[in-house]
């Protein structure tokens, strides 16, 4: 069934910084016309806090500035043409993936170092540092490895299995003029 979408002409604004903010976030893959739907949330330390509305939009051009020293800006403009009402299921899942699946993912190889480092740092206690250095070099690979796993994973996500909603556009609601 397709979700009710009226036009809005004066759009909310998306920005953060330093992870504070509002952000768009739990993307559908685009519908036919190219538009997709969002939720907005607002933001700290980049996890979502509070869902404020749900967008229907388009991309609208993605920018990447030139390189000052080590940073490099890279985004994507949105041109919002609609709102819907916030679906739960959109809001839970994002919920679950930014509170407990990207913080477990992180946690993970710090469980492991913790697991071993007692055996390890117990046979170098003659001073050997080759132990404590294949610790945390284990540690890195492991952090490095699951942050790329889950990259990976999210990417699948919006192209493959992220749902694609239809839009119907519809007057708006009595509490959203």
């Amino acid at each position: 069934m397709p979700d009710a979408v009226w036009r809005t002409s004066h759009p909310r604004p998306t920005s953060s910084r330093n992870g504070f903010g509002r952000e768009l976030k739990g993307f559908t893959r685009p519908d036919e016309s190219g538009h997709r739907f969002a939720t907005c949330w607002v933001v700290a330390f980049g996890m979502p806090i509070v869902p404020v509305s749900r967008c229907y939009l388009r991309e609208d051009r993605a920018f990447t500035t030139a390189a000052r020293g080590f940073r490099l800006h890279s985004a994507a403009r949105y041109q919002i043409d609609g709102q819907s009402r916030r679906r739960w299921t959109e809001i839970v899942r994002t919920y679950a993936f930014c509170w407990l699946l990207v913080p477990a993912i992180v946690i993970a190889p710090t469980l492991v170092l913790l697991s071993q480092a007692d055996r390890i740092v117990d046979t170098g206690a003659d001073g050997a540092t080759g132990p404590k250095l294949a610790l945390v070099a284990v540690f890195l690979l492991l952090l490095t490895g699951s942050i790329l796993a889950l990259s990976a994973a999210l990417a699948l996500y919006r192209t493959r299995w992220a749902p694609v909603r239809a839009a119907k556009w519809v007057d708006p609601p009595p509490d959203a003029r």
